[in-house]
């Protein structure tokens, strides 16, 4: 059963789908967040988190996949979006889904791909809501990223409007200050859940040595890593994107113990 969702975060209405197993009467199942990715929205390329949130409740937990502020169909401008902004939405998001009837609050997942991999590190640690999280392409060093690939054009237009047009997203010099200012690799430390990390070894949007650098952070976890041989950032392939997902589900269904 899939059923449209409103949440409000930051005095903006978030916009999802909850999806829950048919026939789960008044059980109190595990449940599990996707963030999406930058740029993105609660669909993802090749419906990829679609696809995730069907086969999750297809295992027996609930899903909710939401736009974060600024994004897809939810309130607010992509301009105004941070890393900051959409970890204080995950926050709300988080806590909303384990109020939710039906829903175990000690057994909650997140699921986060690349910016929203960033983003769930740093709401799961800041939190310790989150009984088991995710990782997917996600990234460590944002901030330095865009500097690196900046042009003299980019830099001319952020001093001169206060943003970059990244293929008609407006991406502020706001964003830019917070994705240099967060450190999720510090804030890793601090989590006391379960970890699953999977990177695609020819991510060409962020190195495979950010998989290493999380592994490391969430050493006093002793992660699992998946390190998927010639996958892209996205697993934009069927066999990537089915691996990934399966053994995802499969981890979460254990680790949340779905027939506990």
């Amino acid at each position: 059963m899939i059923t449209y969702q409103e949440v409000f975060s930051r005095g903006l209405t978030l916009r999802g789908m909850m999806h829950r197993p048919e026939g789960a009467g008044s059980q109190r199942l595990p449940a599990v967040l996707l963030c999406h990715g930058f740029t993105g929205t609660r669909v993802e390329g090749h419906q990829l988190f679609v696809k995730a949130a069907r086969s999750l409740t297809a295992a027996g937990m609930v899903a909710g996949r939401f736009d974060f502020g600024g994004s897809g169909e939810s309130d607010g401008e992509f301009v105004d979006m941070t890393p900051e902004t959409e970890v204080q939405d995950a926050i709300n998001l988080v806590h909303w889904l384990g109020a939710q009837p039906g829903v175990d609050r000690s057994r909650i997942g997140v699921i986060g791909l690349s910016l929203g991999g960033l983003v769930t590190a740093c709401m799961a640690s800041r939190t310790n809501l989150p009984k088991a999280i995710a990782l997917w392409s996600a990234t460590a060093h944002m901030g330095h990223r865009m500097q690196e690939r900046a042009t003299d054009e980019s830099n001319a237009q952020l001093q001169e409007k206060g943003y970059i047009d990244r293929r008609g997203n407006r991406v502020g010099k706001a964003f830019i200050e917070s994705a240099l200012a967060i450190q999720p690799l510090q804030e890793a430390q601090q989590f006391e859940g379960d970890v699953f990390i999977v990177h695609g070894t020819e991510d060409q949007a962020v190195p495979v040595s950010e998989a290493d650098e999380y592994a490391r952070a969430f050493e006093h976890r002793q992660p699992k890593v998946l390190l998927m041989d010639g996958a892209d950032h996205t697993f934009s392939r069927e066999d990537w994107e089915s691996r990934v997902i399966n053994e995802t589900v499969a981890w979460l269904g254990e680790t949340l113990a779905v027939n506990g």
